[in-house]
C-alpha cells in the first residue's frame, strides 16, 4: 500500500513539473501552465475573398505585454511581391486582447498573403508565445470598374447650358478617388471649372457657370477612379 502511494506521489510530482515547464521562461517569472496562444484571427486561416482594405487582427487568450508587440513581432507578406513584408501600423487593444495591423496601402486583388506573429510576443507575466503563429488568406480578384451610362450621352447635341454631367458605374466606387482630378470637363484644351460629387455608383460634374452654346465639350473619367468590387471566393 505504501509503495502504491509512493508511486502516486512521484507521478503527481512529475506531472506538476511538466505542467509548470510548459511555457518558455525567457528569464521571467512564469505563471504555471499558462502560455499565451492565438485564439482567433481575422481573416481566418485560408479565408478567401478578403476585402482589399482589410485590417488584419489576432486575438490572444490572455492580456499581452504591449511593449513586446512591435513592428518586428508581426509580418504580413505577399507572394506577389516576393514575400516582402508590407508596411503598416501595428496596435494592441488590452481590453479585447487583440493585436491589429493596418497596411499602409490597400491589399492587391487575387493575391495570397501570409501573416506571422513572432514568438517574441509575451504576456504580462513574461510567458512567450511558444512558436511563431502563421496563417494565410487571399484577396478576391478585382473586377475592373466600367462606365455603363453617361448623361449627356456620347456625341449628344442640343444639351442645355446648365447641364450637370453624370456617369454611372457598374459597381460601387471608392469615393475618395472621384474628384476633379479624375472627373474632368473641357472645351478643347481649356478645363471647365466645376464641382464633383459621388453617390450610389453615380458621379456628377456640375460646372461652376453655364456652358457656352454651340460649343463642343469633352468629359473625361481617368483611370485614377477606383472601384471596390472583387470576386468573393476567388
Amino acid at each position: 500500500m505504501k509503495t502504491k502511494r509512493l508511486w502516486i506521489t512521484v507521478l503527481a510530482t512529475l506531472f506538476l513539473a511538466a505542467f509548470i515547464s510548459g511555457c518558455k521562461k525567457d528569464n521571467f517569472v512564469v505563471t504555471p501552465g499558462l502560455c499565451p496562444v492565438v485564439l482567433s484571427t481575422d481573416p481566418a486561416n485560408l479565408a478567401t475573398g478578403v476585402p482589399l482594405d482589410k485590417i488584419i487582427s489576432a486575438t490572444f487568450n490572455e492580456s499581452m505585454d504591449p511593449s513586446t508587440i512591435t513592428p518586428t513581432s508581426f509580418t504580413l507578406q505577399s507572394g506577389a511581391k516576393g514575400l516582402v513584408a508590407l508596411s503598416g501600423l501595428l496596435t494592441y487593444d488590452g481590453t479585447s486582447t487583440t493585436m491589429s495591423f493596418k497596411p499602409d496601402a490597400k491589399l492587391t486583388g487575387g493575391t495570397t498573403y501570409t501573416a506571422t506573429i513572432m514568438n517574441t510576443v509575451k504576456d504580462l507575466a513574461g510567458n512567450a508565445l511558444q512558436v511563431n503563429y502563421v496563417w494565410t488568406f487571399s484577396t478576391g480578384a478585382v473586377i475592373s470598374p466600367m462606365v455603363t451610362l453617361t448623361d449627356p450621352a456620347n456625341l449628344a447635341t442640343g444639351v442645355v447650358l446648365n447641364k450637370t454631367v453624370t456617369a454611372t458605374f457598374n459597381q460601387a466606387m471608392d469615393p475618395l478617388t472621384i474628384t476633379t482630378s479624375t472627373f474632368k470637363l473641357a472645351q478643347g484644351v481649356t478645363s471647365v471649372a466645376g464641382t464633383v460629387s459621388y453617390a450610389s455608383s453615380f458621379a456628377s460634374f456640375k460646372p461652376t457657370s453655364a456652358l457656352t452654346s454651340n460649343t463642343v465639350y469633352t468629359a473625361t473619367l481617368t483611370t485614377g477612379a477606383a472601384g471596390q468590387l472583387y470576386i468573393t471566393g476567388a
